[in-house]
C-alpha cells in the first residue's frame, strides 16, 4: 500500500491484536486517521479469505469501494441475488447483515473456512436511539453467532459509553481489546460566533459572507454547512450568490452519490446538509464546517466537525450562536429522538463564551482526558484560548509602558 508507509495513531497496536486473532477488538481513532487500513491491509497482504464490513451509510460504502479499487482489493457490495463468494471484502448494510439470506451466506463461508472477520464501522451508531436503522444496528450482536473475529471501528466512543456498547453487543464480561487515540483534531480551529438576534434574511446573509471569505482564502477548499432540519437546508441551498447543493435523507441515493462526486472534484464547493452527511465522507480538503444550528449532541458535533481538514491542513469548525434569534425550528430534526442524559449540558458547555477551552470540553467527554488547561502546543488554538493569549499580550504591553 505504498513504500515507506508507517503506522499512525494506534494502528500498529490494533493491527497486531487483529493479526493475533483477538476478539472482540474496538479501535477508537480520530476521523481521517486510517481506521479502514486495519482491515484493508490484511485483505491486501493475505488474499484468500473474506472480510465482511457492516457499513451503515451509502456515503461510507461508496468511499470504501473506491479505495479498495484503488488498492486492487476485490470489494463487492452485498446483493441477495448475487453471492460474492470470491471477494476479499464484502460491504453490507446493517439491515441486510441481520437478515436470513446474509446469515445463511455467513454460515456457508464459515463452513468453507473463508470467513476471516466481521468489521462494524461507525459502531457508535449502535448507541444512538434516534436513528431510523437503530433497530438493525442494535441487532448486530447476533453476528457473534458466526463465531469469527469481531472488530468495531469508530471515531467517537466516549469511555463512559463502553459498557453500554458491550451490553448492546452481548459481550458479557469477557475480555475486550480497546485501543484508543485522542480523537479531538489538532489541525482544526474550534470557534463559536455570537450572531445576536438577527432576522432570517440576515441569517442567510451572514452565513453566505462567511462561506465566501473562506473560499477566497482557499483556491480549492470546500465548506459544509449543517442544519438540523430539511426545510432549512433547502432554503439556504436555494439562496446565495453561488452554487450550493442540498444533502439530506430525502435526497435519492443516486443523487447523493452525484453530489458527493461533484463535491469531491470541486465542481461544487459548498454543501448544505443535515446529519445525513455526518459520517464517512472522505473528502480531504474541507476547510470549514459551519453549524448554523446548535449541534444536537457532542457526539454528532465531533463527527461532523471531523469532516474538516482530513488532509492535515489548518481548517476551522464554527458554531453560530443565534441566541434564539435566527434558529427557530422548521420541521423535525433528521437525527430524531431526544438528547440523552447530560448531552444538553455538554453542548451548552462547548458553546459557552466563558473561559473554558473548547478542546477541554471535547477531550474530557470523548477521550476521558481530564486536567488539561487549554489548547496545547501543536494544536490550532480555539477562540477561547486565542482570546486569552491576546488579553495576556495586551496586559504585558500595558505593564511595560512608561508611567
Amino acid at each position: 500500500m505504498g513504500e515507506g508507509a508507517v503506522f499512525r495513531s494506534v494502528q500498529q497496536q490494533a493491527m497486531e491484536a487483529i493479526q493475533a486473532g483477538n476478539s472482540p477488538v474496538v479501535a477508537v481513532m480520530p476521523t481521517g486517521a486510517g481506521k479502514s487500513i486495519l482491515f484493508m491491509l490484511l485483505a491486501w497482504v493475505k488474499p484468500g479469505g473474506t472480510t465482511v464490513v457492516v457499513v451503515p451509510l451509502i456515503t461510507l460504502r461508496g468511499d470504501m469501494k473506491r479505495r479498495c479499487d484503488e488498492f486492487g482489493i476485490e470489494c463487492i457490495e452485498w446483493e441477495r441475488t448475487q453471492q460474492p463468494d470470491g471477494a476479499a471484502i464484502i460491504l453490507v448494510t446493517p439491515e441486510s447483515a441481520v437478515r436470513g439470506p446474509f446469515r445463511t451466506f455467513l454460515n456457508r463461508m464459515r463452513m468453507m473456512r473463508r470467513l476471516d472477520r466481521i468489521i462494524i464501522d461507525e459502531c457508535h451508531i449502535i448507541l444512538n436511539d434516534g436513528l431510523d436503522f437503530r433497530k438493525y444496528m442494535q441487532q448486530l450482536g447476533q453476528l457473534m453467532t458466526a463465531e469469527t473475529q469481531m472488530v468495531l471501528l469508530t471515531a467517537t466512543l466516549p469511555p463512559t459509553k463502553e459498557a453500554e456498547l458491550r451490553r448492546r453487543m452481548g459481550w458479557g464480561e469477557g475480555k475486550v481489546d480497546v485501543f484508543r487515540a485522542p480523537t479531538v483534531r489538532k489541525n482544526v480551529r474550534y470557534r463559536v460566533m455570537d450572531a445576536g438576534r438577527y432576522s432570517k434574511p440576515r441569517e442567510k446573509e451572514m452565513i453566505i459572507e462567511l462561506v465566501k471569505s473562506t473560499l477566497r482564502e482557499s483556491d480549492e477548499g470546500k465548506v459544509v454547512i449543517y442544519y438540523n432540519t430539511v426545510p432549512k437546508v433547502k432554503v439556504l441551498a436555494s439562496a446565495g450568490l453561488f452554487y450550493y447543493e442540498a444533502f439530506h435523507s430525502k435526497v435519492k441515493s443516486g443523487r447523493k452519490k452525484e453530489i458527493l462526486e461533484d463535491f469531491r472534484s470541486g465542481l461544487v464547493r459548498t454543501v448544505v446538509a443535515t446529519s445525513a452527511l455526518g459520517m464517512g465522507v472522505d473528502i480531504p480538503d474541507i476547510r470549514m464546517i459551519i453549524h448554523a444550528d446548535e449541534p444536537r449532541s457532542l457526539l454528532d458535533y465531533a463527527q461532523e466537525s471531523g469532516r474538516a481538514g482530513r488532509d492535515g491542513l489548518v481548517s476551522e469548525a464554527v458554531i453560530i450562536n443565534w441566541q434564539g434569534g435566527g434558529a427557530e425550528r422548521e420541521g423535525e430534526d433528521e437525527a430524531g429522538g431526544s438528547r440523552g442524559e447530560g448531552e444538553e449540558e455538554l453542548v451548552r458547555r462547548i458553546m459557552d463564551d466563558g473561559r473554558e477551552c473548547r478542546r477541554v470540553v471535547m477531550s474530557e467527554y470523548l477521550d476521558g482526558r481530564f486536567g488539561r488547561q487549554g489548547c496545547e502546543d501543536g494544536e490550532e488554538k480555539c477562540d477561547i484560548c486565542t482570546g486569552r493569549e491576546e488579553r495576556r499580550r495586551v496586559e504585558e504591553e500595558e505593564e511595560g509602558m512608561p508611567q
